[in-house]
């Protein structure tokens, strides 16, 4: 989208805890919910009624194309 290569490289959830920033352990804790539960946490969203309460809502791909000017790259 960019024009440049993008490579994600995640950490675990325990280098997250380990990271001694501020709030890292709740972070984990919450990401390691999303991972370990994420077919009921994907599962309970009504993307219906989120596109009703947001009907601005762009996937991430249309976001980035309309943003792209805005992104400092280098």
């Amino acid at each position: 989208m960019l024009g440049e290569k993008v490579v994600y490289r995640p950490l675990t959830h325990d280098e997250v805890r380990a990271s001694g920033q501020p709030g890292a352990l709740e972070v984990a804790n919450m990401y390691q919910f999303y991972s370990d539960a994420s077919d009921y946490f994907t599962g309970v969203r009504d993307l219906n009624l989120v596109r009703e309460l947001n009907p601005d809502l762009q996937s991430l791909d249309s976001w980035l194309n309309e943003h792209k000017s805005e992104i400092p790259l280098g």
